[in-house]
């Protein structure tokens, strides 16, 4: 599951940043190209203002983020 690996990667490249999120994965059709994407979504944040300072952060080291409602189900790492 290409979302797991990027799970992965990601973590192990930048562990203080996301110490204590749990990867999920949230899958949305895209109507341009009518295939399913699978978006990399972290938990938990309980506020607008944290999840801003993780995606500024993440946007610093060219990470995309983008602040979202969870909506997927859990991501199972193998």
């Amino acid at each position: 599951m290409r979302a797991a690996h990027s799970w992965s990667v990601l973590h192990a490249a930048h562990p203080q940043l996301l110490e204590g999120l749990q990867p999920l994965v949230s899958l949305r059709e895209n109507p341009r190209t009518n295939r399913t994407e699978q978006h990399l979504v972290v938990r938990p944040y309980s506020n607008a203002d944290a999840t801003e300072q993780l995606c500024s952060a993440l946007g610093a080291l060219r990470v995309p983020c983008q602040p979202t409602m969870f909506d997927g189900s859990r991501l199972a790492l193998q």
